[in-house]
């Protein structure tokens, strides 16, 4: 009802201020009829206006201001409600990509562990079936040096029952041909032993090569995430950088000069160096966190800081 009364009212209005612009039009050139006659087609639009302005009483225009406030209000209201909805469902998704991420480091370590503990079988596997023939070989060498005692233990127990009589010269070519068995049991068992050390070093040696490449393939990953970190932070302080533009970000170029000039080097030096100190009177400390501007910082942000308000 009021709504209708008020685009009444302004229709009316909007009329008589055309009559009003007739009128004035009229009044060097026209008759005194003709100019009561506008004035009477004017009139009834005129009290008709009236009729509903007086409607509109100081307690009427008073309830009408508290309802527009109370409107206000509750659209204030709605909004900070849906500021708040819209924050929490941000911090939720915030909590969630934490835990997302906790999880895939979780499972990535998990994951790498696994894998290590598969090389480091495959690698073992690989150990044992390369120094299987060598040990082998150990193993026969021992076997004939335990041969070769058991062989001499039995000879001296046959000569100290008397059993067997044997000469001083067949006892001194037993004893020879023993010696050189023996020399050359000893050799092979001493050069098995090498080949043994030699590829156990070797094996060391290449799984030492796969833990650095796996080591340097993990370094890269965290260097290339930390380099597109640090682009965002610098795409987010000083905007993208125009890849085809000469200078590359427009800072650079100001840096640039340092590494081209002595003289601007100490310059630019100087700039940084009195933010260092407390105690300076040319510049203040540099903050540890992130500088919020404080608003309004600017015209335009102040005008749309009062629409909203």
């Amino acid at each position: 009802m009021d709504k209708r009364l008020l685009c009444k009212l302004h229709l009316l209005l909007g009329q008589l201020n055309q009559g009003r612009d007739t009128l004035a039009a009229m009044k060097e050139d026209c008759s005194m009829e003709e100019w009561q006659c506008e004035v009477t087609k004017i009139m009834p639009q005129k009290v008709e206006a009236q009729e509903i302005v007086g409607r509109f009483t100081e307690d009427y225009i008073k309830g009408m201001t508290q309802r527009v406030k109370n409107r206000k209000k509750l659209r204030l209201r709605k909004r900070r409600q849906l500021e708040s909805a819209k924050e929490e469902e941000e911090a939720m998704m915030r909590r969630r990509s934490q835990k997302h991420k906790t999880i895939d480091e979780h499972r990535s370590a998990e994951s790498k562990a696994e894998q290590e503990r598969k090389q480091d079988g495959e690698l073992q596997k690989e150990i044992d079936n390369t120094l299987s023939e060598v040990r082998r070989k150990k193993k026969e060498m021992s076997q004939q040096q335990n041969l070769h005692r058991a062989l001499r233990k039995l000879r001296q127990i046959r000569h100290s029952e008397n059993r067997v009589t044997v000469t001083a010269e067949d006892h001194g070519r037993f004893e020879q041909g023993m010696k050189q068995v023996e020399e050359f049991v000893q050799q092979r068992s001493l050069m098995y032993r090498e080949e043994e050390r030699t590829m156990q070093v070797m094996l060391e040696g290449e799984r030492d090569e796969q833990q650095a490449l796996e080591d340097e393939r993990t370094r890269r990953k965290r260097a290339r995430t930390e380099a597109a970190t640090l682009k965002k932070n610098r795409d987010i302080l000083f905007g993208e950088d125009p890849g085809g533009s000469e200078g590359g970000l427009p800072i650079n170029p100001f840096y640039q000069r340092g590494a081209e000039n002595l003289q601007a080097f100490i310059e630019i030096r100087k700039q940084w160096d009195v933010h260092l100190t407390a105690n300076s009177s040319e510049g203040s400390m540099v903050p540890l966190g992130w500088v919020a501007p404080v608003p309004p910082s600017s015209n335009k942000w102040k005008i749309a800081l009062s629409d909203v308000q």
